[in-house]
């Protein structure tokens, strides 16, 4: 089940992290609460990926190129790298399952957003 997660940064009144084993989901505000976009990654210890939408970019999916290419080499920073094919309807109903605990209001936001996922364009701007 995603858990909130503390953000000790300026933003911390503008992006809601949630977590568990297997998934991140990061949330962006406005100033009156309200979403203005979220990236939700998935499979984090295995092949992770990322839905991400924006108000002002829509949708994208990405795999997380975690920089770590060679055990000789220190690790790079993780990446984004474009990845347009998903199933949203199996993403979505991940994101349902794991997400009963979290605020109702932007739980359904954020499901109907990923279901929506399924017909929209991926925009992959980054």
């Amino acid at each position: 089940m995603l858990r909130q997660l503390k953000i000790k940064t300026r933003e911390q009144n503008k992006k809601i992290w949630f977590s568990d084993a297997h998934h991140d989901l990061f949330v962006w505000l406005d100033d009156s609460r309200q979403p203005l976009g979220f990236q939700f990654s998935y499979d984090k210890h295995q092949d992770e990926h990322c839905l991400s939408w924006f108000v002002d970019r829509g949708y994208s999916h990405s795999r997380i190129d975690s920089g770590e290419m060679s055990p000789t080499k220190y690790k790079m920073t993780p990446m984004l790298v474009t990845n347009g094919e998903f199933d949203a309807t199996s993403i979505a109903r991940r994101f349902e399952n794991i997400s009963r605990d979290m605020d109702t209001e932007l739980r359904q936001f954020i499901s109907d957003r990923i279901r929506e996922a399924a017909t929209a364009p991926a925009t992959n701007n980054q």
